[in-house]
């Protein structure tokens, strides 16, 4: 949250629903950022809090603000009309990188040789505006909010402001800093780290600070690292920063200034450190080099400034914190799990070892941080323990699951729900507070490739190898806690036999379940749809084949609200198709374009309103608006 009592950070509807599943439902009253209610063009996803409502049977997403009219119509099409607005070429067109602002109203491109900003006028018309010659790095990215953009290359770095409308203006420009190994904006875009590699493979640093009208300044400068690397908190107050000789916490307060608050200072050892989720603690790990012992050291801020909270000097295999870094697991040589948690005095002490744990074992904390789960898949044993209100980790179940292959906590934190997958079973636990534990069953008489939970643990989805056509079953269970399959799902007719479901995900409102899966262990480029009804029937709601992966995260490109999906042509090299789902939550084909002569990938923008195809030696902007209503 920044001063005023806003997020600081625009939130899309993708953004919204992964907080449901951290946070559970969220209600009209939490999602009041000004991000949503006034910015473009998140204000065209959700309707202003004083005019939203509450629609409790909704089939696609519940509990939420419905859809702005913009988006509804986007919804109750037949069609989708695309209208090119904008072609930029490039030298190398099999390798361009394409990505929206936040606003819409900015494009960078970027291929081996050149970065294109390109902006969107108050008319709708695009333009070519800023053209970085130079080989990028693949450094070209926009803040989390869209107000700067910046591109980086070797010996150069250069960031631009939009604060003023839509034209480039240049705020920040630096030469001579090396090899570009890592450029970030900080969450809160108060400042922008560069670590850069000069000839002799010495590391430097710089840290630029936000001035105001000043625009940004450098605010720190180090050279003569080895091996540096640098992350954020997650609040974008600090900087972590590790190399060969140690660890460092810098701080960057409102009023621009670096400050060191925490070194580390080693000697010919390697140092890896984290922050904790919510940034409030880190470790640093280091080694010797040479020998196998490590030294783990635990530091937070107290009274303002970051000290050490605890220590221990052991092989060690894994370190986890939990959400709030309340509770730390420490996983050790000698198959012990040590469990540490915060005391009154604010520093960690060990509250649990836990034996006979290999360097395999599993560990996980629940979301609510009270309840940590074991899974040791040498023998099969999984252990649940709770943090009881007298402050000690007791074993609230332990047993040996032979054919045990996965064990974890579901999506829904208010749940404290664990799924423990067998060959033939799947179990399902609910922990109550109190560590109390409700057992469930499903068996199956065909093998259990894969399984999925929804998030309340309502639902059990249980993938298999595809004998007679089966592909997956869907699960629940009655009010006694018995198992019944609700469905049986069979490979799609468009699919060849090699067909496998490789993902699975359950909706927030758990009335909607996607399969992702191709002919390969990893492929997601074919998309199952399914849905249930306000009856509790489950149906299949659609398929898009040949579906558009990105080629970073392999994951398929779909606008940020999962309203349309991006898909090629198996017959038509430079043809692309958008899937999108109607008003009776089915999907179907609602366009198909033509890129140039070949068509090699896309992004869509924030709200789903804008397209970027890349292929052909090109990359082109679409406008997608809706043309025929039902």
């Amino acid at each position: 949250m920044n001063k005023l009592g806003d997020i600081s950070t625009h939130l899309s509807c993708g953004e919204i629903q992964e907080l449901q599943k951290e946070c559970g439902q969220i209600h009209l009253s939490a999602v009041t950022s000004r991000d949503i209610k006034e910015n473009w063009p998140f204000k065209y996803l959700y309707t202003r809090p004083d005019k939203a409502e509450t629609r409790q049977n909704d089939p696609l997403i519940t509990h939420q603000p419905v859809f702005s009219e913009e988006i509804r119509q986007m919804i109750e099409c037949r069609e989708f009309k695309l209208e090119r607005k904008g072609v930029a070429h490039f030298f190398d067109g099999q390798n361009i990188k394409a990505m929206f602002s936040p606003s819409e109203r900015h494009v960078l491109f970027q291929d081996f040789h050149v970065v294109r900003g390109w902006s969107c006028d108050d008319n709708g018309d695009w333009r070519e505006d800023v053209v970085l010659g130079v080989k990028p790095d693949k450094t070209a990215i926009f803040s989390t909010s869209g107000h700067y953009a910046m591109a980086a290359a070797e010996g150069v770095c250069k960031v631009w402001s939009f604060d003023s409308g839509t034209n480039w203006l240049e705020q920040f420009e630096t030469h001579n800093i090396g090899r570009i190994k890592n450029v970030q904006f900080s969450p809160i875009e108060r400042a922008l780290a560069i670590t850069s590699s000069d000839h002799n493979g010495l590391d430097a640093l710089m840290i630029c600070v936000r001035h105001g009208d000043r625009g940004w300044i450098p605010g720190y400068m180090n050279n003569g690292f080895e091996n540096l690397s640098f992350q954020f908190s997650p609040s974008g107050n600090d900087l972590l920063i590790t190399f060969k000789r140690g660890a460092e916490i810098m701080s960057i307060d409102y009023d621009g200034q670096v400050r060191c608050q925490y070194s580390y200072p080693t000697s010919d050892m390697d140092v890896n450190a984290t922050f904790s989720p919510t940034g409030d603690c880190a470790v640093i790990l280091t080694k010797t080099v040479g020998s196998d012992e490590n030294t783990l050291t635990i530091i937070g801020p107290v009274d303002d400034k970051w000290q050490e909270l605890g220590s221990l000097n052991m092989t060690i295999h894994d370190v986890k914190f939990s959400n709030s870094a309340r509770h730390l697991m420490i996983h050790t040589i000698d198959h012990k799990i040590r469990l540490w948690s915060v005391n009154d005095q604010g520093r960690y002490v060990q509250k649990k070892e836990i034996t006979d744990q290999p360097s395999l074992t599993a560990t996980q904390f629940s979301a609510s941080e009270d309840i940590f789960l074991t899974h040791n898949s040498d023998n099969g044993v999984v252990q649940i323990l709770n943090y009881n209100r007298s402050g000690q980790w007791v074993i609230s179940h332990k047993n040996t699951y032979y054919l045990s292959r996965q064990a974890c906590f579901s999506d829904d934190p208010a749940s404290n729900c664990i799924m423990i997958r067998e060959d033939n079973d799947v179990h399902v636990v609910h922990v109550s507070n109190e560590g109390r534990c409700q057992f469930k069953k499903i068996h199956s008489e065909e093998k259990i490739d894969e399984a999925s939970i929804s998030p309340s643990g309502r639902y059990v989805l249980t993938t298999h190898g595809g004998r007679d056509g089966l592909i997956a079953r869907l699960w629940s269970f009655d009010s006694e806690g018995n198992s019944f399959a609700k469905t049986r799902i069979n490979r799609p007719a468009s699919v060849n036999n090699g067909f496998k479901v490789n993902k699975a995900i359950f909706s927030a409102s758990e009335q909607l379940l996607r399969l992702y899966g191709g002919g390969g262990f990893f492929s997601l480029n074919t998309i199952i749809f399914w849905g249930c009804d306000n009856n509790g029937s489950w149906t299949e709601r659609g398929v898009v084949d040949n579906a558009v992966c990105d080629p970073l995260t392999d994951e398929p490109v779909h606008s940020h609200t999962m309203l349309q999906i991006l898909a090629g042509d198996e017959e038509q090299d430079g043809d692309f198709k958008i899937f999108g789902y109607d008003r009776d939550g089915n999907w179907c084909q609602k366009a198909k374009r033509n890129h140039g002569t070949t068509f090699s990938s896309g992004s869509f923008s924030p709200s789903g309103r804008m397209l970027l195809t890349c292929g052909d030696n090109s990359a082109s902007i679409w406008q997608i608006n809706p043309e025929k209503q039902v």
